[in-house]
């Protein structure tokens, strides 16, 4: 199992592979998981919960590999993770002579326009979760992004272009999987069409009530005039925060009371702060900045009423799933995976049309939030009972025993 992202008691992708990988072997398999050394740490420290079928070999790559990731940013990253890849191959290879295995499993990053190394053990390949060449901003709307924002997303585009058409390795990885796993419905149309036959969406991340750290419970709502909105995560141009603000100073113009709270940091944290400062609602919207352990992001979440998440292209983000383990409604947007994460009976899912439209669904869903308090209660305990039954690990191992059995054994 490759796990590039793969740290103990984190969200996202850090979670997800280490997650994936305890799950399997939780279900009785023999793990072999090959991760980055930033991760040992981390793993180390899990020692408790680290089961003994689970095996880590960390891998990286020289360090003038490391020195050129650090100094060009994202652009570096992706290519450092190419590079990875690659090297992976080979050392899947070595361990493959050594430990005989009987799947190989690529796990993160998520992402279904670059390759995976494990496509090139002859053993039965299962890729996924993937995704993330469908997540697109929408056409014909008014992002008002700033200069490096907009040539971040032509980059980018014209990246997953180049690899998802001609890259041999993408396409070997493709040919080679014999399971696809896709993080959302949405997801399966960026699988091509004649290797879908072997693709199937599936939920690919958890949450329980072990996640929440000491001291933190799910608490009821009172509801009341007053809303208050958590919001956050990494402060980037297409989550859709400016959107938020907007319809949130909407919301405050036509005699709402409420304030806005948001978390984390990012490159798009000035533009969000000119405009709090242009539409003057600074007395209502407050940065918290980073929060540094996962009790404090729970804090945060648990100290709101509502948690807003308008994200305009994305997979499924945990932040929502752990909004909704503490019983808290969400506001999202109906568009990609957010809206398929969240049912109508756990939150509202604005539809995506202009932007002032957007906006206005926001301002009305907030509006609709402080006028009837019973709505968030119900919404809120709705939501914590549909992440329980359906985004908990358990459910990912079990995912995991059906899908190397049909690899296995395909009768």
């Amino acid at each position: 199992m490759s796990a590039y992202a793969c740290e103990p008691g984190s969200g996202s992708e850090p979670g997800v592979g280490w997650n994936w990988a305890r799950q399997a072997a939780a279900q009785g398999h023999q793990v072999h998981l090959v991760t980055r050394s930033n991760n040992r740490q981390a793993i180390e420290s899990a020692s408790d919960s680290h089961p003994n079928n689970l095996a880590i070999h960390y891998l990286d790559l020289p360090a003038p590999f490391l020195m050129a990731k650090r100094r060009t940013g994202y652009y570096g990253l992706l290519f450092y993770y190419y590079a990875w890849q690659m090297h992976l191959g080979w050392t899947a290879r070595r361990l493959h002579r050594i430990h005989h295995f009987d799947v190989a499993h690529h796990v993160t990053f998520v992402i279904d326009w670059m390759p995976s190394g494990l496509s090139l053990l002859r053993v039965p390949f299962v890729w996924g979760p993937v995704g993330g060449s469908t997540h697109h901003l929408p056409a014909g709307f008014d992002l008002k992004l700033p200069p490096y924002a907009r040539r971040h997303e032509k980059i980018r585009s014209t990246v997953q272009k180049i690899c998802r058409l001609v890259d041999p390795f993408l396409l070997l990885t493709r040919s080679k999987a014999d399971a696809i796993l896709v993080y959302s419905k949405e997801g399966l149309a960026g699988i091509p069409a004649r290797h879908r036959g072997k693709a199937s969406a599936v939920i690919h991340v958890g949450v329980s009530d072990e996640d929440l750290p000491r001291g933190i419970q799910p608490q009821p709502l009172t509801g009341g005039p007053f809303l208050r909105i958590a919001s956050g995560g990494r402060l980037v141009h297409w989550k859709g925060f400016d959107i938020l603000i907007e319809g949130f100073a909407a919301f405050l113009k036509a005699g709402g009371k409420g304030s806005l709270s948001f978390s984390g940091e990012g490159p798009f944290r000035p533009h969000l702060e000119g405009l709090v400062a242009q539409l003057d609602v600074q007395e209502h919207v407050n940065f918290v900045g980073y929060l540094p352990t996962r009790a404090d992001v729970y804090r945060h979440i648990s100290a709101n009423d509502v948690f807003a998440l308008p994200t305009l292209r994305d997979g499924p983000p945990v932040a929502i799933l752990e909004a909704m383990l503490v019983g808290r409604p969400i506001l999202c947007l109906d568009v990609g995976a957010t809206s398929e994460m969240v049912p109508p009976h756990a939150g509202v899912r604005v539809p995506v049309g202009t932007r002032s439209e957007t906006a206005s669904g926001i301002e009305n869903a907030l509006t609709h939030f402080a006028d009837r308090p019973e709505v968030l209660r119900d919404m809120g305990a709705a939501a914590r009972a549909h992440v329980l039954e359906l985004h908990n690990w358990a459910n990912v191992g079990e995912l995991i025993v059906r899908v190397y059995e049909s690899v296995v054994d395909p009768e």
